[in-house]
């Protein structure tokens, strides 16, 4: 497989969606099923968005340190315009129900 990513930020990536599945399906589930707030919908698009922009900002220092300012800026673009275009989808999808 051919990839601009360390073998160590794709272990850090598979881990930290280990992590959020084992907190939506076992941490989240023990709530059991309940009416989301708007407070608490808003708390949990705050803290997903918080951390997917510190892995962008974690992806374009991994791509800097084998490839450069140039390439890192590059692809952590296409990054975070794939993660706003998905986001924009759920938004619109979810607001029309």
């Amino acid at each position: 497989m051919d990839t601009i990513a360390p073998t160590w930020l794709w272990t850090f990536f598979i881990v930290s969606v280990l992590a959020a599945l084992f907190i939506d399906f076992v941490v989240l589930k023990k709530q059991g099923a309940h009416e989301v707030s708007v407070k608490e919908a808003l708390n949990w698009s705050i803290i997903w968005v918080v951390l997917s922009f510190a892995f962008n900002g974690l992806f374009w220092w991994a791509v800097y340190q084998d490839h450069g300012s140039a390439m890192a800026s590059e692809k952590s673009m296409e990054f975070l315009t794939g993660y706003l275009i998905e986001k924009s989808l759920w938004w619109t999808t979810s607001s029309c129900s």
